[in-house]
């Protein structure tokens, strides 16, 4: 071979890497399993998922991986992904193909089950309803938010499996206290109990509700234009096809008078969780610091705080705040939220800002793990612990913006898709010898997923785990991949 061809191979080599990179995962688990501990993911491009989607031929930037959402139900589960794209008011429902051969070829075989998307289309410099923002999936059901719009899109699939059913919507915008800016459907979970199903919509942005003075009740003001936030929680009435509004749930009144003096935003609502059979978790981001005294202060700083509600005859009542001893002014704990088997529950605190004017911070974002196996029905967390990144993250890299874990808590997964000039990381945090109690001895954070990918990818945005075949596959949205027009990771590996 002379020069010029070698040099010719090297360059079509070059350029073939480039144009397929691969997502790395080095963990020792699949090293131990006999299998090779470098595993390559596949990206699932936007426009390429759905070649003939009518609405993937438009120049407006798509935002494919902006939500993501799989089955969790705890009967049937389908495999089914949905994937938002709220850049064009749609929704893509992914189905893995089988017969995938090990799980190898998984990320190629994803076949596209059915597209739902908005009965209006508009152009790019139209307002969007972003039909797509949230999607939520329990087995053969699946819920649709259009948060500009303030309406939530029900479907459910057909027995033969041809089709989605509309099962009605749900509109927020004919509840008192309603507002364009109240992203209500930022936030969609499914439930399950006494053979009834629930579904619970959080509007972080949702206005203060206000006690009436006679001032108020002569002029008919009762909201406060404060943004507190507010989960709304509506039952499946059988046989009719529509949803009954059964609960609003609001900060308590002491976290509404305190944003109204102070002009803050709590967001209660930023993050929902279900945890354990009976709990229910609601983050505020913007709550206040507690642990100081002075109140003036205290509202200069927003830590962050954890709402716990009990289910008790479908109603949540509310139980305890929880808000670490150790939180700084800009935490923002409470982000994100997922529950961990049995009573575990880890908290993101992805800190913007790193600095506190002159001062650099110990750290720039976390996760909080906390353990209420005994404590929580007595109102009381201890066992609280925080856990960095054990690399050096800076501002805006947003540690914690996003957590996932599998239903045996054996392992969790956090995200900075700021991280490394917005290409978006995910670390991996993993249990050892089967304990439940986290410490530093059995958690360590010593690996990571990472794409290389161009800037401004965010990488992490959302994660969301699958249990599909024999392992688990992560799928991490990286919806400003590709002038936006967005990217879905998939990454496969042995728990």
């Amino acid at each position: 071979m002379d020069k010029k061809s070698f040099w010719f191979l090297w360059i079509a080599f070059l350029a073939t890497v480039s144009a397929n990179p691969a997502v790395l995962l080095e963990d020792n688990a699949l090293a131990e399993s006999g299998r090779k501990s470098t595993v390559s993911g596949f990206e699932l491009k936007g426009e390429d998922v759905a070649p003939n989607f009518g609405l993937f031929e438009s120049s407006c930037p798509g935002r494919f991986g902006f939500s993501i959402a799989t089955d969790s139900s705890e009967k049937n589960k389908s495999g089914l992904v949905a994937i938002g794209v709220p850049g064009r008011d749609a929704v893509l429902i992914l189905e893995p193909k089988g017969d995938t051969s090990q799980g190898r070829v998984f990320a190629n075989n994803w076949i596209v089950d059915v597209d739902l998307h908005s009965e209006e289309t508009r152009s790019c410099y139209q307002q969007k309803e972003h039909f797509g923002t949230a999607v939520a999936l329990w087995g053969n059901w699946i819920a649709i938010s259009s948060v500009v719009k303030g309406r939530i899109d029900i479907y459910e699939k057909s027995r033969d499996g041809t089709r989605w059913d509309n099962k009605g919507h749900i509109d927020g915008t004919i509840i008192e206290g309603w507002n364009e800016d109240s992203e209500y459907g930022k936030r969609l979970i499914w439930f399950c109990k006494e053979d009834n199903l629930f579904l619970l919509i959080s509007a972080p942005k949702w206005y203060c509700p206000i006690r009436h003075t006679f001032f108020r009740w002569l002029f008919g003001r009762s909201y406060a234009r404060h943004h507190c936030g507010c989960v709304f929680m509506y039952k499946y009435i059988i046989g009719t096809n529509s949803w009954k509004h059964i609960q609003t749930i609001n900060p308590p009144q002491e976290w509404s008078v305190e944003a109204s003096v102070s002009l803050s935003w709590i967001s209660f609502g930023e993050a929902v969780s279900l945890w354990n059979d009976s709990y229910f978790a609601v983050g505020a981001p913007g709550t206040a610091c507690w642990k100081y005294k002075d109140t003036i202060e205290r509202r200069k700083r927003y830590c962050g705080s954890v709402f716990i509600y009990k289910w008790e005859k479908e109603k949540l009542n509310y139980h305890m705040e929880v808000q670490p001893h150790d939180m700084e002014g800009g935490d923002a704990f409470g982000s994100s939220l997922v529950s961990l088997y049995p009573f575990s529950l880890a908290v993101g605190a992805p800190r913007q800002d790193c600095y506190d004017g002159h001062l650099a911070k110990s750290s720039c974002g976390a996760v909080y793990l906390i353990d209420g196996t005994q404590d929580i029905l007595s109102a009381r967390l201890k066992n609280i612990q925080r856990y960095k990144p054990d690399v050096q993250l800076g501002s805006f890299d947003l540690f914690g913006f996003a957590v996932e874990a599998p239903e045996n808590g054996n392992f969790l997964l956090v995200s900075a898709p700021g991280s490394w000039h917005e290409r978006g990381t995910v670390f991996l945090l993993k249990r050892a010898r089967g304990s439940f109690a986290w410490t530093e001895k059995n958690l360590s954070m010593s690996r990571c997923l990472w794409k290389e990918s161009r800037p401004f990818s965010n990488l992490g945005w959302q994660i969301r785990l699958i249990n599909y075949g024999e392992q688990y596959w992560l799928l991490a949205g990286a919806p400003f991949a590709r002038f936006q027009e967005g990217s879905v990771y998939i990454v496969p590996f042995l728990d």
